[in-house]
């Protein structure tokens, strides 16, 4: 099984600033069948631990299918999974180093893709939407 490292850099411009956001994810370049790889993505540039972002996984199949994973918001501890790969995805964070983790477990053939990782901007930050949607079920 073949798996590719990625280098993808954004730019964003938060608040009327630029800044430069990259995000870069490594990890081993193969794996064995039912067996587990470990992805790491380095944020610089951007806190990982805000209200306003949380950060996603996908790949890319070499047949061009493009899968969502799951992401992960570090400034609440929450994590949510697509459903095809909620037994087998683990998505962690280290807010001291800045960095985001994937955990794929029971390898099959058809995880051979390209994995991203990136940042999404929530409009709200994750506790108000929360606390909104509680609100609405109490009253």
């Amino acid at each position: 099984m073949l798996l590719w490292l990625l280098v993808i850099t954004f730019a964003a411009a938060p608040k009327g600033t630029l800044s430069q956001i990259e995000m870069v994810i490594s990890g081993p370049k193969e794996g064995t069948a039912s067996g587990s790889l470990l992805f790491t993505c380095a944020v610089k540039g951007a806190p990982l631990v805000s209200p306003y972002y949380d950060w996603n996984f996908v790949r890319l199949s070499p047949g061009g299918k493009l899968q969502f994973l799951g992401w992960i918001y570090p400034f609440g501890n929450n994590t949510g999974y697509a459903p095809s790969f909620q037994d087998r995805v683990t998505i962690s964070a280290d807010k001291d180093k800045n960095k985001v983790y994937l955990q794929l477990h029971a390898l099959r053939a058809t995880d051979r893709a390209t994995y991203f990782c990136a940042r999404q901007h929530t409009i709200k930050p994750m506790e108000e939407v929360t606390t909104q949607k509680v609100r609405r079920l109490l009253w």
